[in-house]
């Protein structure tokens, strides 16, 4: 198999990288109690719009990067393989997301917009890498 965009090693590194950083760094400070059996303590100053706005740019940014994978258009039919990577972008975030919402709707009784901008990057992530992988 080919990984034509080089997600698998992007996401590789950037995973491992984050892990070791959140070991060396450790818990937040504040965030849970010492004791340990009081329940974790809510961090005021996050802001909602600006978390939604940040999910809308990154999926326009994967719009760019999984059309922009295909390096040129230059023969006939390599602008449907653009169109075709970004309409999968775009159906694979959207239907992880409404996944996500029903799911917890059903599990839980509540809507959240948080965890549903997370499901929704979270299956472009992955997506983006079988978008141009192929075997050959």
């Amino acid at each position: 198999m080919v990984d034509f965009a080089g997600a698998g090693v992007v996401h590789l590194c950037g995973g491992t990288i984050s892990f070791a950083a959140a070991y060396i760094i450790g818990p937040r400070i504040g965030r849970f109690p010492v004791d340990g059996e009081e329940e974790s303590i809510e961090i005021k100053g996050h802001s909602v719009p600006f978390a939604a706005l940040g999910g809308f740019i990154l999926m326009f940014g994967f719009l760019a990067f999984n059309g922009g994978s295909m390096a040129d258009i230059v023969k006939p039919g390599e602008g449907d393989i653009v169109a075709l990577a970004m309409i999968n972008t775009i159906l694979c975030g959207a239907f992880a997301a409404l996944t996500f919402l029903i799911i917890h709707f059903l599990t839980m009784g509540k809507w959240t917009l948080l965890l549903t901008i997370n499901a929704c990057l979270a299956d472009v992530c992955i997506t983006d890498e079988r978008l141009f992988a192929y075997t050959g």
